[in-house]
């Protein structure tokens, strides 16, 4: 299907972020209490861009999980 989403890091300014782009935002997704990102969706192909307080690394951390990068697994 190829790209489903982009996720942009605010850091901790996502609150004045919300505040000042409110009504272009689609919703916000409750993930975890670490991860819940506002994001935008496109109608025409249900594609995301997705705005985060934490960086993926750091939501991990948070968690309590080690995070060691991305590995890709062979299909065989």
């Amino acid at each position: 299907m190829g790209l489903e989403h982009v996720g942009v890091v605010v850091g901790d300014g996502i609150d004045t972020f919300y505040s000042v782009h409110q009504k272009k935002l689609s919703g916000q997704q409750l993930q975890s209490a670490a991860s819940e990102p506002y994001f935008i969706r496109f109608e025409k192909d249900q594609t995301m861009v997705k705005f985060h307080r934490h960086s993926l690394q750091k939501v991990c951390e948070i968690n309590g999980h080690m995070f060691d990068g991305f590995y890709h697994t062979d299909q065989a």
